[in-house]
């Protein structure tokens, strides 16, 4: 019988698809029908004309499965795939096919690319879709949280604004209500603000918090200053009141202290006036008294008073060492000793004796000391009940003696503080030792001693002694005496210048420290410009009429004037001499033995001479006190200010926009076709008889021949693409 061979094929066609080509598939279905076939039971047969299909199915199948997987792998990425109607390529001779074929096969490729391509830019553009609303999330994510930062910046800057604004009205408040005076200003403080900035907000705060810490700053010390200008103008009222009190009992106070005074100056006055008269009394009987024994010999106006200072506070300086207290009383021991006395002996002169000029007894260093010091005497024979010190001395050495801290001590009725007294044995002394002690008493009326010792016992001595006074009144100023006719001196007085046979005490006047000699006295000024004793011995009394030694040599003597005179002192450091010798010596007149070079001297202002005018101390009136109110303080007007700063509110924030998510992509759709094709065997040429086969053992019956089995196993699996392909149709459909 005749049979028919079939095949569907896909076939393309255009569509719309997401911007390429759709294409349409079809499996290709393959029907044969053969018109002979073999049956089992046939032995044998006449020779029949054979039809055979040749065809080229192979690369269509494979075309065939690469469609199949393009089309699925479309569908599973979300393709939507359309499998158009199945395209029909007619029927075709067995000669033609293998063309036909190739057509379909061709259209198959062609529709697979398309598919391909289509499902490749669709992948692309979902993914660029997920990056780009991945982007957006993200960016929406970050523009979220910049909004809330923003949000929160916004409200922490409102809310320190806020605090800042009330606080500035709290101490407003605060402040008026304790000082009611308060000055108060307030003032406005614009802070810019931009509400799409966070940082602009965060800086609003900053400053914000800066003005709140300003003001508080401001009114704490507003507070202080204001109590303390609040205070400072109280205290300076009551000030003035209490002022006001003073002045009142001020006024009265020197009313009443006026007539005191007024009372004083009348007694002054009239003091002042007895004073005159008493000077001008004393001054016209020294002149008359003048040739008098016991009186000046000219009218000298004494204005010095340097007498008893017993607590004096006294140093010695320019020696070449210092007894001790200790030490002294120990060479006093000494000379007792040598002397077979049964009293202890305390006179510096002894240094000067034979059984006293041994150097050891004042120069033993066990008996020296490191600075003056004041012996008191132990009774026994002394000058007088005195402190006094000794130091030792170099011929040629000045030793300055100062005298502090004066109590009783006057120039013109003006305060001296101090005296210093230059002694110096001079190197034109003749025939005594190197080596001089000198005494020093506490009170400058008890006197100096001086002691030297013989070089040749057996030769007469001289032994000259400078002396150079200088005083200071209380303001530590040199005093700078005048001895002009008529005014008021300065008078020392040259006292005890005694004279015996074998002894004389002389006196060197100067320029700066002149001579003035008491009527009647023994001492006088000689040819040879000394001034000592014109008898040979003038402390026995003899002139008058007595007779004893040293008798008229005291102060309590009647006649102790007649071995003294006076000097009147000139400039501020007046010098004058003493010189102790022998008549020999002196040239006089013949002595007889020789004594010792030694003295005991003053300088003082105590002259020893009757009548002597001391110079009128006037007091000095008061002057009337006037009356100077105390002045008020200028009460302080109230400056302390306060300034306050108020700021401004912020803005609401301006948040930034979110990013709208990019559109859903839309769905690419593609088509496909498949195609049909029927073959038409053409009939077979005859062919020469085939001799019959020998009898055979009976085969198993067979339908067709090799190849039809073939070509029917290939359309079975072509059918079952086929109904595959059919069945996802029908699914996307």
């Amino acid at each position: 019988m005749k049979s028919k061979k079939t095949k569907t094929y896909g076939s393309i066609r255009k569509i719309k698809a997401y911007g390429t080509c759709g294409v349409i598939l079809g499996l290709a279905a393959l029907t044969i029908a053969t018109s002979q076939t073999g049956y089992a039971d046939q032995v044998e047969g006449k020779t029949q004309p054979k039809q055979e299909l040749v065809t080229n199915s192979t690369a269509g199948t494979v075309r065939q499965a690469q469609l199949n997987e393009v089309v699925t792998k479309a569908k599973n990425e979300g393709v939507k795939v359309v499998q158009d109607p199945t395209v029909d390529k007619g029927t075709v001779s067995s000669s033609e096919v293998n063309k036909v074929q190739a057509e379909i096969a061709a259209d198959q490729t062609h529709q697979a690319a398309q598919i391909d391509q289509t499902t490749a830019d669709y992948v692309k553009a979902k993914a660029e879709h997920e990056k780009a609303v991945e982007a957006v999330k993200h960016q929406n994510a970050q523009i979220e949280a910049e909004n809330k930062a923003l949000q929160e910046a916004h409200d922490k800057a409102a809310k320190a604004g806020q605090e800042t604004n009330q606080a500035a009205a709290v101490a407003k408040e605060k402040v008026k209500a304790e000082f009611k005076d308060a000055q108060v200003s307030e003032s406005s403080k614009t802070i810019p603000v931009d509400p799409t900035s966070k940082e602009s907000y965060d800086h609003y705060t900053k400053e914000v918090e800066k003005v709140k810490a300003d003001n508080q700053q401001a009114t704490d010390t507003y507070l202080v200053e204001k109590r303390k200008e609040n205070k400072e103008i109280e205290d300076t009222k009551a000030y003035n009141e209490a002022v006001r009190k003073r002045n009142a009992a001020g006024k009265i106070k020197v009313e009443a202290e006026n007539k005191e005074i007024d009372a004083f100056n009348k007694q002054v006055a009239e003091t002042n006036q007895a004073e005159k008269e008493r000077f001008e009394k004393e001054k016209a009987q020294a002149e008359k008294d003048k040739t008098k024994d016991g009186h000046l010999s000219e009218v000298a106006t004494q204005g010095l008073v340097f007498k008893e200072e017993a607590n004096a506070q006294v140093s010695v300086k320019g020696v070449k060492s210092y007894l001790s207290a200790e030490g002294l009383k120990k060479a006093f021991e000494d000379i007792t000793r040598n002397l077979g006395a049964s009293d202890l002996q305390q006179y510096v002169t002894y240094f000067a004796q034979t059984f006293g000029d041994d150097l050891k007894i004042t120069n033993d260093p066990s008996r020296l000391s490191s600075h003056f010091e004041l012996y008191t005497p132990q009774g026994g024979n002394v000058y007088s009940n005195n402190k006094f010190g000794a130091v030792n001395a170099k011929v040629g050495q000045t030793v300055t003696v100062t005298y502090d801290k004066l109590e009783h001590s006057f120039y013109k009725g003006k305060p001296i503080f101090r005296m210093e007294l230059d002694v110096t044995v001079q190197p034109n002394s003749e025939n005594i030792q190197e080596d001089v002690v000198i005494g020093v008493s506490q009170n400058p009326a008890k006197g100096i001693e001086i002691a030297a010792r013989y070089q040749d016992k057996t030769k007469d001595y001289k032994l000259n002694v400078s002396l150079k006074p200088r005083f200071y009144d209380q303001n530590g100023q040199l005093i700078v005496f005048e001895d002009q006719p008529n005014e008021t001196k300065g008078l020392l007085s040259i006292s005890s210048l005694n004279a015996y046979k074998n002894h004389v005490e002389t006196m060197r006047p100067s320029d700066t420290a002149r001579f003035i000699p008491i009527s009647g006295s023994s001492i006088v000024k000689h040819g040879n410009g000394l001034v000592y004793s014109n008898e040979e011995d003038n402390s026995n009394g003899h002139h008058f009429g007595l007779d004893g030694h040293n008798i008229i040599d005291h102060t309590e003597s009647p006649y102790f004037w007649y071995l003294a005179g006076a000097v009147a002192l000139k400039g501020g450091n007046p010098e004058y001499g003493l010189t102790i010798t022998s008549w020999d010596k002196l040239g006089d007149r013949k002595g007889e033995g020789r004594f010792t070079p030694s003295i005991w001297f003053t300088v003082t202002s105590d002259v020893i001479a009757s009548g002597v005018p001391i110079a009128p101390t006037y007091k000095t009136p008061k002057e009337h006190k006037t009356f100077t109110p105390e002045p008020e303080k200028t009460v302080p007007t109230p400056k302390v200010k306060l300034s306050l700063v108020t700021v401004n509110s912020v803005p609401e924030p301006t948040l930034k926009p979110k990013e709208k998510e990019p559109t859903l992509l839309e769905v690419p759709t593609v088509h496909y076709h498949l195609h049909r094709l029927t073959v038409k065997p053409e009939a077979p040429q005859p062919k020469k008889p085939i001799p019959a086969p020998k009898a055979q053992t009976p085969a198993l019956p067979q339908t067709g021949t090799a190849s039809s089995v073939g070509l029917s196993v290939l359309g079975m699996i072509l059918a079952s693409f086929g109904l595959f392909g059919l069945k996802k149709r029908n699914e996307v459909k």
